[in-house]
């Protein structure tokens, strides 16, 4: 709960469902691909106008505080217990972006 708290107080309140379906992305997928930022884009730019600019300041956010990492792949929890804390809390209803 902890993780959710501070995230909830971290971003503002309309990115924070952005910031959350990246979390579930790169936990249940075990990356967060330009692919699925591609989806979540597409999907969020019928509700906002910015949802390139606000993908891309939730995902810094989420590196700078050490929730994901950059590779060359895509974004990747570095920390195992990070990764599992967030692939219990969405397990069992998250859809992947690039199959929506």
């Amino acid at each position: 709960m902890h993780y959710e708290t501070r995230l909830r107080e971290g971003v503002e309140e309309e990115s924070y469902p952005l910031v959350m379906k990246i979390l579930a992305e790169a936990a249940i997928q075990e990356v967060f691909t330009s692919g699925a930022q591609r989806c979540l884009e597409r999907m969020y730019s019928a509700v906002v106008d910015d949802a390139a600019e606000r993908i891309m300041d939730a995902l810094d956010i989420l590196v700078h505080d050490g929730y994901l990492e950059a590779d060359a792949d895509g974004y990747r929890f570095p920390s195992r217990l990070l990764k599992d804390f967030w692939a219990a809390r969405f397990r069992g209803h998250h859809r992947p972006l690039e199959s929506r």
